[in-house]
């Protein structure tokens, strides 16, 4: 019950030495400051339930606002920074039929638009930040509709934008879309070989940089057709390395590693030397004002101001005693967001699972038959 618990995120904002993420584990918005080292817990996304994974993973900031982008969420949520208030915002349904076809992992605001892009979710959405009135652009995943697997999505989280024009490269095939953010219209380019997918694209000002998802060469482009392919390094031969996809920040290209302990560099300068280095990340963003915001895959989460050489280190981490206090008060006051733990665990101590077993048979027995549940799972 002494020992701290780390929290781990798939996205920030950046506010000074300051970041606000949302938890990936269960569901709670929290702020980060680099300089204290501490961990405060902001607030709760309404009608959820409070032990929910992955509610949301990209997270937005607009005018003193905080965006939280649905993965199984079911709305997009608004939470205003002075109000402390939340808003709601529904979308359509799709015909998604499970969680996973729900996911959006990053969004970008436009003028006064947020873009939000779905990953699983079949449809960009175009969202008036003054209104809240959506606006969907679904065609471009019909497209991509006949190769889409379960365990593949159609775009990841890193993509770019040059002028009024978002470009996105598919998980699927060699294809990257370009979105005219001002008419909401788009059109796709060809770019590699056949059996060519990617997992991100970036902008350098003259090139544009694509992440291979399939151990393919990574490919520099111009919308003029000018192609190159970069192979590579040796390290990484015959194997299938995944990236998370590729970020572009003060003359650096980063490749960073998703499914191996191997991130690669590009320099953009000079004669682009490539260099490889240990890293693997669960998130890895490069902001304006050159700011870097990273987490590891052991919950080591960086903030580097690369123009200012800074770089701070800190593991965003609260006590135990005091999720469980949290996780309890929210059980004791919202019956809605009951959620079926069935075993003690990392977050959930042993008084507080008696608690969910209890508040369950009071308020759900007509509907779930706990204790069959908790056999079941035992079981197996």
């Amino acid at each position: 019950m002494e020992q701290d618990i780390e929290i781990f995120m798939e996205d920030c904002v950046v506010m000074g030495s300051k970041i606000y993420f949302f938890a990936k584990d269960w569901n709670a918005l929290y702020v980060a400051d680099f300089v204290t080292k501490e961990t405060k817990l902001v607030s709760t996304m309404p009608e959820e339930k409070i032990y929910a994974r992955r509610l949301c993973a990209g997270i937005v900031y607009y005018n003193k606002k905080l965006i939280l982008l649905p993965m199984t969420a079911e709305k997009i949520w608004v939470f205003d920074l002075e109000s402390n208030q939340w808003k709601g915002i529904e979308r359509r349904n799709l015909g998604c039929g499970d969680d996973s076809q729900k996911e959006i992992f990053r969004a970008i605001i436009y003028r006064k638009n947020l873009f939000l892009i779905g990953s699983n979710y079949p449809a960009i959405i175009r969202m008036d930040m003054l209104t809240y009135e959506l606006e969907y652009l679904t065609e471009p995943y019909t497209f991509l509709s006949s190769l889409k697997t379960a365990d593949q999505c159609y775009f990841r989280s890193d993509f770019c934008i040059n002028e009024n024009y978002l470009l996105m490269a598919s998980c699927l095939n060699n294809y990257v879309l370009q979105v005219d953010l001002n008419s909401f219209s788009y059109k796709w380019h060809e770019v590699g070989e056949k059996g060519f997918c990617y997992s991100g694209i970036a902008w350098d000002g003259e090139y544009y940089w694509l992440s291979p998802r399939r151990g393919t060469p990574i490919v520099r482009w111009k919308m003029n057709g000018e192609t190159k392919y970069i192979p590579l390094p040796n390290e990484f031969k015959n194997k299938i390395y995944n990236f998370l996809g590729v970020q572009y920040n003060n003359g650096n290209l980063v490749f960073p590693g998703m499914q191996q302990n191997k991130t690669i560099i590009i320099k953009t300068h000079g004669h682009q030397e490539i260099n490889v280095r240990e890293g693997q990340y669960l998130f890895y963003r490069c902001f304006e004002k050159n700011n870097v915001v990273l987490q590891q895959t052991n919950g080591l989460v960086c903030l580097q101001y690369t123009t200012q050489d800074k770089r701070y280190d800190m593991y965003c981490k609260i006590r135990r005693q005091e999720l469980n206090e949290y996780l309890k008060n929210n059980l004791e006051n919202n019956e809605s967001i009951i959620d079926i733990v069935r075993s003690e665990n990392m977050t959930v101590s042993l008084t507080l699972f008696l608690s969910f077993v209890i508040k369950q048979r009071k308020y759900e027995s007509k509907k779930y038959d706990v204790g069959v549940k908790i056999w079941k799972d035992i079981r197996n």
